[in-house]
C-alpha cells in the first residue's frame, strides 16, 4: 500500500506515494519470502495463445493439449526441456527456435532451418545431437529472423520459456510432474 508499481522498459520500478523516492529492485514478502517483483513480470510477460507465434515454429506430436517453447541450439537446458516434453503425453509442442548465444548458434538454427524437414533436424539435434546435413542457407536465416523478432517482443532474453495455452510462461527446464501441472492448470482455466 505505500508503493506504486510503474512499468519501465526494464521491468518493474516502485515510486513512493508521495513520490519522492524511486525504488528499483525486488520487492519480497516478509511473510511468505515470495519475491513478489519476480511474480509481478512473470504476469506481466503472459500472452494469449492467440497472440504466440505458432506460425513461426517447428510443430512436434498432435496433443490435445498445447505448448510453445523458446529453445535455442547452444542451450543444455533447452535440450534437457526437449527431452522431457517428449514424455509429456497428449502434447503439442511448438519449438520456436531462436538463436541468441551467438554467431555459431545462428548457423547452427539456420541450418536446422534449411533442412528438407526442420521439425525432424531440429529434434534429432536437440535429442541426439545429430547435426543437420543441410548446409547454411539463405532462406534459413530468413527463417530465423521471424522468431528472433519474436522472441524480443516477448522479452526473451534466455531460453528455455514455455508458454502454455492458458496465458502462463514459465521459464527454465521443468520436471515432467510441473509441466503436467501447468497444462492440468491451463486446462481449466
Amino acid at each position: 500500500p505505500h508503493l506504486i508499481e510503474m512499468s519501465t522498459s526494464d521491468g518493474v520500478a516502485y515510486v513512493t506515494r508521495d513520490y519522492k523516492h524511486v525504488l528499483v529492485g525486488n520487492v519480497l514478502s516478509v511473510a511468505n519470502g515470495r519475491n513478489l517483483t519476480e511474480d509481478r513480470l512473470v504476469a506481466m510477460q503472459n500472452v494469449t495463445w492467440e497472440h504466440l507465434p505458432t506460425g513461426l515454429a517447428l510443430k512436434r506430436g498432435n496433443g490435445s493439449r498445447k505448448i510453445l517453447v523458446l529453445e535455442e541450439p547452444s542451450c543444455g537446458y533447452c535440450r534437457q526441456l526437449h527431452e522431457t516434453l517428449a514424455a509429456v503425453p497428449d502434447v503439442t509442442v511448438y519449438s520456436l527456435v531462436v538463436a541468441i548465444l551467438g554467431p555459431q548458434s545462428q548457423q547452427q538454427a539456420a541450418r536446422i532451418l534449411c533442412s528438407e524437414d526442420p521439425a525432424k533436424a531440429w529434434s534429432d539435434w536437440m535429442g541426439k545431437g545429430v547435426r543437420p546435413a543441410a548446409d547454411l542457407c539463405e532462406r534459413g536465416v530468413e527463417r530465423l529472423g521471424g522468431p528472433t523478432a519474436a522472441a524480443a517482443r516477448l522479452g526473451v532474453t534466455y531460453t528455455p520459456v514455455l508458454h502454455f495455452a492458458a496465458s502462463t510462461r514459465r521459464v527454465g527446464a521443468s520436471s515432467t510432474q510441473d509441466i503436467e501441472t501447468a497444462l492440468q492448470q491451463a486446462a481449466t482455466k
